[in-house]
């Protein structure tokens, strides 16, 4: 099924004006008819444009939330004419581009709270950005802080080598790393420089004294759920513990995210976004961010006994019993008829709510379970039964029996 027609959103392309003035390329996607309950901004992976994420992004604005997809500074809409001498360091993409689009979504979504989806490196952003604090809850999908050690064999080899000896080369030469080279989109210099100079640390950008972003990463008070993703090469599970072990003031919930599970046959590191997993992870995911019941793949753990059952009536208990208890008893069919609509009976002792009270075509059939009344409260209503049967002044023709 089409995209456009499972949700229902108005979607618009827009100009967005990073910390520095930079015109970034930008995405708004709104609900057109589900209610509004949140504002959500999604960090791109590292080279890679912001249509990668139309699919979830339409999917999480037809819940209800506007949703804001962006660029980062040399990458996909916001890349200039030439990348050659292009001046950006991938830290310029979390403290100038991201931090503009917090801004921007805080001030346009001001009511309301502000999510964050960050993809790879779009949730490194996170810990880096200076004004995180606006963040209510955050959700990675394979976000990860990685030593080149830490991916799996033999993707680890490609990537040393990419780093080391190919790309390094390449970005003196041309000003800029092709895409081609394993990377997603070209790449700028000096983006690919730092970047390729953490990967090579074992502890990533931890102990770079250069990033000043560094610091922000306690300030963050947020909820945090990272999804780990057992066949992603790249986010394995020690490059996602070292990227959550930043956040020192909160703790991490790590979700591990199965193939299997999620009936898919493969997910790795960009999968999760491609539509045909809406109605599993896409699911999960939109179930935490909205705070909803979430979705659970496995079967659903027996109850326990004592918790199984609810009574429809609580039994009553002897010392605190309610006097206003009422119980409802059968009378036959002819008794209804019986009594004139001029005639006043005597209120009985225990009174039935008038809402309580069924049509006299309609007489009322006792279905209390014995084990839920009290005996003796039956045995004086069924006397004052018989009492207020004796009073009534029988109807021409008809026959009155007292209930069994």
């Amino acid at each position: 099924m089409a995209e456009a027609e499972t949700d229902d959103v108005f979607i618009d392309d827009i100009k967005l004006q990073a910390a520095d003035g930079f015109t970034l390329a930008a995405t708004l996607f709104l609900p057109r008819r589900a209610k509004r309950k949140q504002a959500i901004l999604i960090n791109s992976a590292a080279a890679v444009p912001r249509k990668i994420y139309k699919g979830f992004a339409s999917y999480l604005a037809g819940r209800g939330a506007a949703v804001l997809t962006y660029d980062y500074r040399g990458i996909g809409g916001s890349r200039p004419k030439s990348l050659k001498g292009f001046p950006a360091k991938m830290s310029d993409w979390a403290r100038l581009d991201a931090t503009a689009a917090v801004d921007w979504m805080r001030t346009r979504y001001k009511d309301q709270p502000l999510n964050v989806v960050g993809h790879s490196f779009g949730g490194q952003a996170v810990g880096l950005l200076r004004n995180n604090t606006e963040i209510q809850r955050t959700l990675f999908i394979a976000a990860l802080a990685a030593h080149w050690r830490l991916f799996t064999s033999p993707e680890r080899y490609r990537v040393y080598a990419m780093l080391k000896y190919l790309g390094p080369p390449l970005a003196h030469t041309l000003g800029y790393v092709p895409g081609r080279l394993g990377i997603g989109e070209d790449m700028p210099k000096d983006v690919f420089l730092q970047w390729s100079s953490w990967v090579m640390n074992p502890r990533y950008f931890f102990t770079d004294e250069a990033l000043e972003g560094r610091a922000n990463f306690e300030k963050y008070r947020g909820e945090l759920r990272a999804f780990c993703i057992a066949d992603d090469p790249w986010a394995t599970r020690p490059a996602v513990d070292m990227l959550c072990s930043g956040f020192t003031a909160i703790e991490p919930q790590i979700v591990e995210i199965t193939p299997k599970e999620n009936d898919a046959g493969q997910i790795g590191h960009f999968g999760f976004f491609r539509p045909q997993h809406r109605k599993t992870l896409w699911r999960k995911a939109g179930d935490w961010l909205f705070d909803e019941v979430e979705v659970v793949s496995e079967p659903v753990p027996e109850t326990k006994p004592e918790e199984a059952a609810t009574a429809p009536i609580t039994p009553a208990e002897p010392a605190a019993a309610k006097p206003d208890a009422t119980i409802e008893v059968a009378e036959p069919d002819s008794a209804a008829a019986a009594t004139p609509a001029s005639t006043e009976a005597p209120a009985p002792a225990a009174a039935v709510p008038a809402a309580e009270v069924a049509p006299a075509d309609k007489p009322v059939i006792a279905a209390a379970q014995p084990a839920s009344v009290d005996t003796s409260d039956v045995e004086r209503l069924l006397t004052r039964f018989h009492e207020l049967k004796a009073q009534r002044p029988a109807a021409a023709g008809s026959s009155v029996s007292p209930p069994t």
